[in-house]
């Protein structure tokens, strides 16, 4: 009795550009051209074997070429059930030591880390981004910041159709971000290297609001010359009696006493 053998089919053509395959694509049983044989996982050159392996598979679904899916087989074995490569498993790949660091300001950008703070996560994202975009022209940076706004547009659709959406948070946030930014105006008289939420700078800002003073340098000397005078009295009282409330009474009456002889406006 004769043995029938099943022979491949032979491909002059690319499946998916139809474009003529060369000799050694043909030779080695490929049917796809070099452009279009690279595993949607990890982007490496797929073998002729398995491009015939997943295009079979297409030809048995009656699917179209369009939906073709070149994939290792490795890779769809390491793919988890969101779609996606589990970190621990995906294949090794080499990239330039200047592509990887950009990816991973990139990455530190954008990707928030639970074990850090929310201050020390935007921290982070603005160190990263300003990495990122100091060698970008204005119109990059344009660009940049449409995107940006995109996203964090897109962001906020998908915490409201999230399952476990809560208003409360989304008001906490923006009870915070209200809160900054009266914090930013109350201290806009700092210096750059001084954050918005030092006790200091909150201080005097709260002062010179208080007192309707505009400038830094008259706030500062009215502000050491009550605490001098608090500070003399604390010395005469003496340290045994003095206590929270005297100190407090005090501090009022040489504000009171400033604003007496007119050098504190009200």
């Amino acid at each position: 009795m004769s043995t029938l053998h099943l022979v491949s089919p032979s491909y002059t053509n690319c499946i998916v550009c139809d474009s003529p395959l060369g000799q050694d694509s043909r030779d080695e049983g490929y049917r796809a051209c070099h452009a279009h044989r690279t595993c949607v996982k990890c982007n490496r050159e797929i073998s002729a074997r398995e491009v015939a392996a997943c295009h079979d598979l297409l030809i048995e679904d009656n699917d179209k070429i369009e939906n073709l899916r070149l994939i290792h087989a490795r890779c769809k074995q390491l793919e988890t059930k969101s779609g996606t490569l589990d970190p621990s498993d995906s294949p090794t790949l080499t990239i330039k030591q200047a592509e990887l660091d950009m990816l991973n300001i990139a990455r530190l950008m954008v990707w928030p880390s639970s074990d850090l703070s929310v201050d020390t996560n935007e921290k982070n994202a603005v160190l990263s981004q300003n990495k990122l975009i100091q060698n970008m022209t204005f119109d990059q940076k344009l660009l940049h910041l449409r995107m940006i706004e995109s996203c964090a547009a897109n962001a906020s659709i998908a915490l409201k159709l999230d399952p476990k959406y809560r208003k409360d948070a989304l008001n906490e946030r923006e009870a915070k971000k209200q809160a900054k930014a009266e914090q930013e105006k109350l201290t806009s008289s700092r210096s750059e290297n001084k954050p918005a939420d030092d006790p200091k700078e909150l201080a005097l800002g709260t002062f010179m609001e208080m007192h309707g003073l505009t400038e830094r340098k008259t706030a500062q000397k009215i502000q050491n010359d009550i605490e001098r005078s608090v500070s003399s009295w604390r010395k005469t009282i003496g340290e045994s009696a003095w206590n929270s409330k005297m100190e407090q009474m005090y501090r009022d009456m040489s504000t009171q006493a400033l604003i007496k002889s007119g050098v504190l406006p009200k």
